[in-house]
């Protein structure tokens, strides 16, 4: 994409409006992010443009799903005369839900758990990391956000103590369901979210270390109807035990 392409997209932008068709993207990047834009496109409002050197940034407030109410940032390189990087950073309100974002994640263990400081972040120099050759379609979201340790979390609280716990990981889109079906079955998140590594605890007679748990959404699917679910997951990693000296 050109300068000039991307200054006709951006429009908008001026009155604090941006609809921005994915498809009018190179495609490799419309490929991408159309996984997680079901609709196609990506809209804000209340939109500014940052007036500093350096890429060209947008930011705004979604409208709509799936980031609907988040603030967004829109951030386009730019080297020589082409848009080479394309990314897009989304921080969801407090006391957030991955099902706020991806409602196949209502009703799973997912689903129910909470996040501050949640940062969601689609970035096109993530899908040279994603296969040889590079795979738009199996590109994910980088996840980064604090888990909210609340009532009916009491193993996750007696293993790793604190009101909250810093979690990092990746979200994909796919589908399982065989090629060329019509129609075609929805996208589901398949999810995989990694506490503190290395974490430990202090037992008296001795310390647990080297601890560290995960949390997954695994979809699976009905072959009879073609549809998909998620299975929400939670694992420990098993620990090293270290006797206290007398």
């Amino acid at each position: 994409m050109t300068p000039e392409a991307l200054e006709t997209l951006l429009a908008g932008v001026p009155s604090g409006r941006l609809d921005l068709p994915v498809s009018a993207l190179d495609p490799p990047t419309a490929a991408y992010l159309g996984r997680f834009l079901p609709t196609g496109r990506l809209l804000l409002t209340g939109c500014e443009r940052a007036e500093a050197p350096g890429p060209v940034t947008i930011e705004g407030t979604g409208s709509g799903a799936p980031f609907d109410r988040a603030d967004v940032t829109l951030r386009f390189t730019l080297t020589g005369d082409t848009v080479s990087r394309v990314e897009v950073i989304v921080r969801p309100a407090a006391d957030w839900s991955l099902a706020d974002t991806f409602p196949p994640l209502r009703g799973t263990l997912l689903g129910t758990l909470r996040f501050s400081g949640a940062v969601l972040r689609l970035d096109t120099d993530l899908i040279a990391e994603s296969g040889e050759p590079p795979v738009p379609t199996a590109t994910w979201m980088a996840f980064e956000g604090n888990l909210l340790i609340r009532p009916g979390m009491e193993l996750v609280g007696l293993l790793f103590p604190g009101e909250s716990h810093p979690l990092s990981g990746e979200i994909t889109m796919v589908s399982l369901a065989p090629p060329g079906i019509t129609p075609a079955a929805p996208l589901v998140p398949s999810v995989a979210l990694y506490g503190p590594a290395d974490a430990g605890l202090d037992l008296g007679l001795f310390t647990l270390t080297n601890l560290r748990y995960g949390l997954f959404g695994l979809p699976d699917l009905n072959y009879h109807t073609l549809d998909h679910r998620v299975r929400g997951r939670w694992s420990s990693r098993r620990a090293s035990r270290c006797r206290r000296a007398a």
